[in-house]
């Protein structure tokens, strides 16, 4: 297909210089775009990264550049803290996420679903496709345990099989023909042990039963108010205490030895020159046309997109006059002549 595509490129001579550039810089490394190597990951795009990026950009840092690297860190520990506020919002009200959402749609389909099922050892199944002669390989793989993506009527989770579909492939779903395996797993145990009811796959599906189990998010929700009071609460210093430990740390002074004097001078000198520590009164400030572009100089937005029409002059046209506003012209002319003589 890439011979093809480069074919095609050198015969049309508006595709040429293209398919020159094509060639030189992603023929060279197709395992970085290609689909065929790209399976399984479940991210396509990198969106979701440039909408972060974007969103502390121009929404926390408010389009300025920011130099000083205690600023950034502040605004990017703030940005943290707003994801873990929505994240435990969904937790509170149950939201389903998209990928839940289509795994019970999945699992809908999979009663439907009467394709020929050819299992080849005890991890890897044939599944033959409904609308065409494809056949589709689904496989057992091992998953972490804690998995919150799991069909409670199938017992398994979205990490537990494979399958070369482009529903599982590519958009990285529980298709149906891995619900069809475990449904079909679960008949066979269920015909082999009989009177176990737990594993039965003919109840209907329930709301709850699709959404994270409770004591997870009970445990998640914890989790992160923990490390919201962790970050909100901070121990301030006293007087009484800042002064017992500089005594302290007057002693250990006094106790160096003197071939370490300009190893500690050097480093209080530093400690002292950091910018933790305000300026004193009669130290010379920083000039502000030090550098030549302000460290809060605003950053233009590449791409502003706007419906505002904006109001348009209205143009003077000129025109030749008719030959009835040429009589009237004249004959206006003529009366104020009159009367100037009168």
């Amino acid at each position: 297909m890439l011979k093809e595509a480069l074919k095609n490129f050198s015969e049309k001579d508006e595709l040429r210089e293209f398919g020159n550039y094509f060639e030189h810089v992603y023929c060279k490394r197709t395992e970085a775009w290609a689909y065929c190597y790209r399976k399984w990951l479940g991210i396509n795009t990198n969106m979701h990264i440039e909408s972060k990026h974007r969103t502390i950009k121009y929404v926390y840092l408010q389009g300025k550049k920011v130099k000083r690297l205690g600023r950034a860190l502040f605004y990017l520990m703030k940005f943290v803290r707003d994801r873990v506020f929505d994240r435990l919002i969904c937790l509170e009200k149950g939201k389903i996420s998209s990928k839940i959402a289509q795994l019970r749609k999945k699992h809908k389909v999979r009663q439907e679903l009467t394709s020929l099922c050819i299992q080849k050892n005890e991890k890897e199944w044939s599944v033959a496709s409904t609308k065409g002669n494809e056949i589709y390989i689904a496989k057992n793989v091992a998953c972490s345990e804690g998995c919150t993506l799991m069909c409670k009527e199938c017992k398994q989770c979205l990490h537990n099989f494979t399958c070369t579909c482009i529903d599982n492939a590519v958009q990285w779903n529980m298709c149906k023909h891995i619900h069809y395996i475990c449904s079909r797993n679960l008949n066979e145990i269920n015909s082999a042990v009989p009177g176990d009811e737990g594993l039965s796959v003919h109840s209907p599906i329930v709301d709850e039963e699709m959404v994270v189990c409770e004591d997870r998010k009970f445990l998640e929700k914890a989790m992160l108010i923990d490390n919201l009071k962790a970050t909100t609460t901070r121990k301030k210093t006293s007087k009484e205490e800042f002064q017992k430990k500089c005594m302290e740390l007057t002693n250990k002074i006094n106790k160096t030895p003197p071939e370490q004097y300009d190893n500690v001078l050097s480093l209080l000198q530093n400690t002292l020159n950091s910018p933790h520590f305000p300026p004193q009164a009669n130290e010379e400030t920083v000039p502000k046309n030090l550098y030549q572009e302000s460290p809060n100089k605003k950053m233009t937005q590449r791409y502003v997109l706007t419906k505002k029409k904006t109001a348009q002059k209205a143009s003077t046209l000129f025109r030749k006059p008719t030959q009835e506003e040429c009589q009237n012209i004249s004959s206006s002319l003529v009366l104020t002549a009159k009367t100037k003589q009168v």
